[in-house]
This record gives structure tokens, sequence and C-alpha cells, in this order.
């Protein structure tokens, strides 16, 4: 569990805490220090600023009475519609999973004039409670619910309803019910327990509420006995909260300000991960404002420490999102066992703007670990696992995402040089071009490091039209052959399907003024050359009479399909006579046979279909 889109430094078990080394290790001992300043995860009580009689009035209705009758109940349960969910983007109807009413808010009142002076003062509490002290959040609200007898919501997370919501409150009216406590999670275990008043025995003379961040993970109990009447509200951060300042604990940024100014700047990147989860949408929209909590806490301990010390020692901060997809493929047993790993990091500045996507790379990282997280723990439960059973004659199959967002660092001073193992090509220039002016040691340097990380690219990346035209431009504009040489040499170990018209285009506009007796000359007419051999190819295609023949078929498994791909018989008929099939089941032919569909076809086109033939497991290739 421990590997993941950034390889971490050292190794260890499952169970154990990682310490990051060196000044990251003394920065993250820090940053625990932060977790005084962050907010609370949950918490609630008494809605001591809310008068007991709120006044509830709804349209067609008129009056509501807290606790409510059962004839009022009836008579708002039937203006209101039943409670949906979502669920994988979709909005579902369950009663097994929620079973509620609710009312929109424009059809709500409330008619006591201290009601909202009362949510006011109630707002200002949850602020300072939440870690964001003397910023205005803002209180939507969202839905008025009714839960009657039998009344639930199971274990889930709240969408963000709003643009900047960080949480949501729940304020019940003066209720006279059983049952129905919320109950907050966290890591996986019970945190947080909210009973509205029923155990003091206040719950149907005075108001409760109970605050929680919008993706903890949360559930509404089943409501045993009475009526359960819950105002639910979105909290969100203010559009203009970039303009608003925080009180930080000065101590805690000075240590970390004299940490950050003794870096050196051979001390490698560093990474924090975020405790919450966020969305794309939230980070666009907010950046780092979007951080709530200990998150925020942590980061503008750094951001404040970071502008305290001198520019030239100064970190460059970042959001990134972390991803690492791993595709499990199952045994004989029906096991699953790993198989194909994906990984990307997504670059986001701390406002939010979006500085593209890197798919891997094999840069070592500290990763800072202020919260003692076990190396289990960092990802466990940041993953979600998708299964699909058998499908026609696709096998079933398994893939699970591990996504966090982190916040990375590195020296201001090494800004270009780690840039360039980390992030987007078109990124990494626009930093070298700001850095003017740019001189031909460091020139060469970067072009130097550009064609190691290029060697190392897929040749699908290398020959998509942007990227060649870039290549082809650099060789020409270089003044030395060995850089055309270099590019000659590349090109024809190149299937001529991969340089398509988009390559061309881009490319010819460089040779303009080239000499025909100029060594780069040749570049041009190699790049001609494999497209007319291509087109070549095609045409001849065309002028030969249809045959089942692949005479360029490749099947590393099994020499005699191989043999059958490349000969004109339209079909063949694998059976226990094929040593791949010996002793196999129908299960394990349907699994060689969706494998084999799935994967590359080199010179060849077939599919594979399992079946079943006198009690014997057969796959059918066309």
């Amino acid at each position: 569990m421990a590997s993941g889109p950034l390889v971490e430094k050292g190794t260890g078990y499952p169970e154990d805490a990682p310490i990051p080394s060196g000044i990251a290790g003394k920065i993250s001992e820090v940053l625990a220090d932060a977790d005084e300043q962050a907010g609370e995860y949950s918490f609630g009580g008494q809605a001591e600023t809310l008068p007991p009689a709120p006044g509830l009035f709804v349209d067609e209705i008129g009056s509501i009475p807290v606790p409510i009758t059962d004839y009022h109940a009836q008579k708002l349960i039937e203006k209101c519609k039943k409670s949906p969910f979502g669920h994988n983007l979709e909005t579902k109807m369950d009663e097994t999973v929620r079973q509620s009413w609710q009312l929109e808010p424009a059809q709500v009142k409330f008619e006591n004039m201290t009601w909202q002076s009362g949510i006011d003062k109630l707002r200002a509490i949850i602020a300072a409670r939440l870690g964001y002290k003397d910023i205005p959040l803002q209180l939507v609200l969202y839905k008025l619910l009714v839960y009657g007898e039998g009344g639930h919501f199971v274990k889930h997370q709240d969408t963000e309803k709003e643009d900047g919501m960080i949480a949501t409150l729940v304020i019940q009216l003066p209720s006279s019910h059983e049952g129905g406590d919320l109950v907050v999670y966290h890591g996986g275990e019970v945190r947080h327990r909210h009973d509205f008043g029923k155990a003091d025995g206040t719950s149907a003379f005075l108001p409760h509420y109970a605050v929680h961040y919008a993706d903890a993970e949360h559930a509404v109990e089943k409501v045993t006995k009475g009526y359960r009447l819950v105002l639910v509200y979105s909290i969100c951060l203010p559009p203009t909260m970039r303009h608003l300042e925080k009180d930080h604990d000065k101590p805690l940024s000075e240590d970390l300000a004299h940490l950050i100014g003794s870096m050196e700047d051979s001390d490698e990147p560093f990474a924090l991960l975020l405790s919450h989860d966020y969305t794309a949408k939230s980070i666009q929209d907010l950046g780092t404002r979007a951080l709530k909590g200990i998150d925020s806490a942590r980061f503008h301990a750094l951001e404040e420490a970071n502008a305290l010390v001198p520019e030239h020692k100064r970190l460059e901060l970042f959001i990134v999102q972390l991803t690492h997809k791993i595709q499990f493929e199952p045994d004989r047993c029906l096991n699953w066992k790993p198989g194909e790993c994906k990984e990307s990091i997504r670059w986001y500045s701390v406002s939010g703007d979006s500085l593209g996507q890197v798919r891997r790379t094999s840069t070592v990282i500290n990763f800072l670990n202020p919260g003692r997280e076990t190396l289990s723990g960092m990802w466990a439960l940041h993953g979600h696992s998708k299964e699909e059973g058998y499908m026609g004659n696709e096998g079933p199959t398994k893939s699970t995402k591990y996504a966090r967002y982190a916040i990375v660092s590195w020296p201001s001073a090494k800004h270009l040089e780690h840039a360039k193992a980390f992030m987007a090509l078109d990124v990494v220039i626009e930093i070298l071009y700001a850095q003017k002016p740019v001189d031909a040691p460091r020139l060469r340097e970067f072009l130097k490091a550009m064609g190691a990380r290029a060697a190392k690219s897929p040749a699908k990346i290398l020959t998509s039209s942007e990227v060649a035209g870039l290549l082809v431009k650099w060789v020409v504009c270089n003044s030395t052959n060995s850089a055309t040489g270099k590019m000659i040499d590349e090109l024809k170990q190149l299937d001529s399907s991969q340089l398509g018209p988009p390559i061309l285009e881009k490319s010819l506009e460089h040779f303009n003024g080239v000499e025909a007796n100029d060594d780069k000359f040749g570049l041009l007419k190699l790049l001609v050359s494999k497209r007319t051999e291509w087109l070549k190819s095609q045409i001849d295609r065309l002028d030969k009479p249809f045959s089942w023949e692949m005479p360029d078929a490749q099947f590393s498994d099994n020499a005699k399909v191989e043999e059958f791909l490349r000969g004109p018989a339209e079909t063949m008929i694998m059976t226990k006579a094929v040593e791949k099939l010996k002793n196999k089941d129908f299960q394990d032919a349907s699994n060689y046979a969706a494998k084999w569909t799935r994967e590359i076809q080199v010179g060849a086109s077939f599919k594979m279909v399992a079946s079943s033939a006198n009690a014997d497991a057969v796959v059918t290739i066309t």
C-alpha cells in the first residue's frame, strides 16, 4: 500500500508509520502542532442562540407547531416528496437505503423575527469551531426533512450541493421521538453520536444542532417512535474569502520559517497528504481556499512561514491529485490477482489553475506524516473498487482506484529542475521562459533533460502531432548534425502507420530555408518516404482479393493458433487436445478466451468464444 503515483522513500510494513528524512522530518513534526488550529470533525448540542418556537410556516399548509403533531405531520408529508439519494452520479429511490420526506426551502418560512439573528450567532460559533474564526461562512438552507417511524438513512457521504460547500449543518426543531441518532464516522469507526437532546430530555422542548464536514461518512439511525423535524443547511465559504485574513499561531510559523530557510537546494521535494476528500470542481474554483479543518490549518501554517523567509529560500507550493489504479484478473480459483497498474499526478496551482497531468514518474519524494498515519492507512480509506461479472464472452473484472489530494513543495531555487521531473512539458517550458534571460548552458541542460525524458516515453506520445512538431523544430534549429542523426535513427524504427498527416503538417513548416544538400533535408525525405510507404501499403491492400490469411499475425501463447491466423481457414476450435486446454473446465476456457480477446492483437484481428461440447471445454476462434 505504500506505493503510489509518487514513490515513497524507504520501505516498511503496512502497519508502520513512515517518518520523512532530513528537514522534511522536522517540518512534519512542527506541522503536527497545527492540529490545535484545526476545526473539529463533528460537533453539536443545544442550539442556544435559536428560539424554541421558530414560527415555522409552510406554503398551502400554514403554521406548523413544534413538536409536530400527528395531524400536522401527515399534512406536511402530503406536501413533501420522498427523499432520494445519490449513487454513482445517479439519483435513486430506495427506502431500504433512505426513508424520509423533504420540502424545498422556497416553501418554508420562519415567522419568529429572532430566528435569523439566532442563525447568524450560530454561524459565528460554527465558523470558530470549524477553524474559520472571523470568516463569514454562509448557511444555505437545503431542505426541510421529516423522519417518521422507520425513517433512516444508511451510512453515506454528502455531495457538494453548493459552490464552496465545506460542511453540513443539521438543525432539529423541538421533536418528540425515539431513535434517529445522527452517527458520524471517521476512519471507518464511529467517532460522534448526536442524539439531539434525547438523553437529557430536552429534545421535545429545545432546538439542537449537529455539524460535520461534507465528506464525513454519517448515518441516521432508524426512528422507532414519533417524528423528527429537521432543517439541513450547506455551510459554504464566501466568494470573497481570498481577501480575508486569518489569525494563525505566530510561533508555529516562525518555527516552520526557520526550517524552510535552512533547506538546501539538494533537499528532496516533499508532499503533505490531505486528510479530507475534495472534488476537482472545488479545487479548481477555490484552490487552497477549499481546504478544510486540519488540511487548512497545516497549509496556512506552511504558507505563512514561507512568506517569512527570504525570497531566494522560499518554497514552490502546488496542489496535486495522486491516482493509482490497479486492474485485477481472476485466477483458476476465482481469486483476484493484481495486473496492470496505472498512475497519474494531476497538478494545480494554489489558486486552482490546472497545470496538466503526468502519467508516471519514478522520482523519489519525502512524504510528511504529521498525523502518524500507517502505510496502509495512507491509502486504504481513499480507494474505491469496481467489479463486473461475466458479460457475454468477457470474463469478470475488478479494478481499484486510489486517489488522494496532497500539497507538493520544493525549493524555488530548484523549481525548473524538479518541474522537469514531475510536470507536463508545456508547463516546464513556461517555467523556463519565465526565468529570463536563459543562458546557453542552462538551455542545453534543459534540452538534454527533456531528451532523456522523451526517450522513456511511449512511441504514441512522441508521435503525437504536437510533440513530433516540437521535436522536428528543435532538430532543424539545432546547429549540430548529431541531433538530426539521432532523430533519423528513431524515425527509422517507427511503424509508418504512426506518422499521420497532422505530423507532416506540423513538421513541414520548419523546413523552410533548408538546402537539399543539408543533412537536415534527409530528415524531411525520411518523413515523406515513411508516409509514402504507408500509403502504398494501403493501396496494395485494396487491390488484393479478400482472404482470411493474416501473414504477420503473432500469437505468442500457442504456435497452432498463430499458424491458423496466418492461414486461409476461417474458424479454429481449441479443444482439450490443445495443450493450453488440457484438464481445463468451462470456467478456465472462458477466462482464457476473455483474456486473449482483450489483449493487443499483433498483426491480426480475431475473436474467441468459450463453449462446452460433450462435457469438454472448447474455445472457438474466428
